[in-house]
């Protein structure tokens, strides 16, 4: 679509392997200053729409490890949080370790959250390839995978935390 007050062109597309089954969303975006200079950006982002896949054993194995981690997250916190009780909150994060501790355990509630909160949106779940095909879904349908597509990025940025 291209818009002569923004000055701005974008390339859009959804592509799907069907080897990795994964899809990949990739944006070109042309913006042209008052100068009539071009300036290039590029976005590509992949995701896959088979985590709650239960009829393959990668994807039953990867969803009991988050479960194993989650409750390995909340012993920590329990046993943390037990320990401010016992000594005192100033006194507990006098150490720094007892910082770095709690800090890290944050991060890792925040990401398998994340995890959830992606595995609970509705795409995942009730996508079709058909949806794509039919004219009265498929913007839809698109404008949802690009909401996943932008979710899994973010998702990455707070796993690289």
């Amino acid at each position: 679509v291209f818009d002569m007050h923004l000055a701005t062109f974008v390339v859009d597309m959804m592509v799907f392997n069907t080897n990795l089954e994964v899809f990949l969303q990739i944006a070109w975006e042309f913006s042209f200053d008052f100068a009539g200079n071009c300036h290039k950006a590029k976005r590509v982002r992949g995701f896959n729409l088979n985590l709650n896949n239960s009829s393959e054993e990668r994807y039953v194995f990867l969803n009991v490890l988050k479960f194993v981690l989650a409750g390995l997250v909340v012993v920590f916190v329990v046993i943390e949080l037990r320990r401010m009780c016992e000594i005192g909150l100033v006194q507990h994060f006098r150490k720094a370790a007892s910082f770095v501790d709690f800090l890290s355990l944050g991060i890792c509630a925040v990401a398998l959250a994340s995890f959830a909160y992606l595995q609970g949106m509705p795409i995942m779940d009730k996508f079709t390839f058909s949806s794509l095909t039919d004219l009265a879904t498929r913007q839809e349908t698109y404008v949802a995978l690009e909401d996943i597509a932008s979710a899994f990025e973010d998702q990455g940025y707070i796993v690289g935390i």
